[in-house]
């Protein structure tokens, strides 16, 4: 088969019937698509959103478990009618018409005004559009339940693989002035810069106070101070001496901060 990825018909031999297979996926394809067209980096891919989206792909994925090739009858009819029907999934690929309808979705300009993950016009799908689609097509298959034993994981195996034929994604657009995340960055860093000017005002109010000049006292050699010899001056002075201790652990606690304050930003330019 000349697709680059063949079907699994183990999926289909796994249901058993392609009736119940087909109305099975119909109800997944429905529930994928309410999710996808309310979801902001991925409805902007469509120019409308009608039902009949969840109708191809469920007849897409439905060929891709095993069942019949009637997309490609619907889909791809001029190289379908140029074929014998036994052998149309051996000369058409089906693929090659849903890179065209994406080659459309990914010229839509309602892309650059979407979220960064939405890419731009004229480029390729992102990683972030990728990642969305097999999130919401997984969430859809659990919601709706897969009674069958064994199908999940084959046939989320099967979407991996299909998904690389859409490659390669692009990154995320960057937000005008660089980086996406240039105006968190700045918001925070003027955060930090307030923080940091917080703590030198203390400390310039510390040194300026009362309490800094006592403590500065306290620590002077005896010698340089006033000889004092009575017990009412000596009890004076070790409770000077006790508040210019405390008055040296809250200077030191506003070192303290500062210097971790000064940590974080280093950790967070590295």
């Amino acid at each position: 088969m000349a697709w680059g990825l063949d079907p699994d018909p183990m999926l289909l031999l796994v249901v058993g019937d392609e009736k119940h297979l087909a109305r099975w996926m119909h109800l997944v394809t429905t529930e994928f698509y309410r999710r996808v067209f309310a979801d902001p980096i991925l409805e902007v891919l469509f120019v409308e959103k009608s039902d009949h989206h969840a109708t191809r792909l469920s007849q897409f994925l439905t060929m891709m478990c095993g069942g019949s090739v009637q997309y490609i009858f619907d889909r791809c009819p001029k190289q379908a009618d140029s074929s014998q029907a036994q052998d149309v999934h051996l000369c058409v690929d089906p693929f090659g018409t849903v890179r065209g309808r994406h080659w459309h979705a990914q010229q839509l300009h309602a892309r650059d005004e979407a979220p960064p993950g939405a890419g731009q016009a004229g480029k390729a799908f992102t990683t972030s559009q990728r990642d969305a689609w097999m999130s919401h097509m997984l969430a859809a298959v659990r919601y709706v339940k897969c009674p069958f034993s064994d199908f999940e994981a084959r046939f989320v195996n099967l979407l991996e693989r299909a998904m690389e034929r859409y490659g390669p994604f692009a990154p995320d657009r960057q937000q005008e002035g660089g980086d996406s995340s240039y105006c968190s960055t700045h918001w925070a860093q003027e955060e930090d810069d307030d923080e940091l000017a917080e703590l030198h005002r203390q400390q310039d109010a510390f040194r300026a106070s009362d309490r800094a000049a006592a403590a500065s006292l306290s620590r002077q050699p005896k010698a340089l101070q006033s000889p004092q010899k009575d017990l009412t001056t000596f009890a004076g002075h070790i409770n000077r001496r006790a508040q210019a201790e405390a008055v040296d652990d809250e200077f030191a606690e506003l070192l303290k901060q500062q210097d971790a304050f000064r940590a974080r930003g280093e950790i967070a330019a590295a």
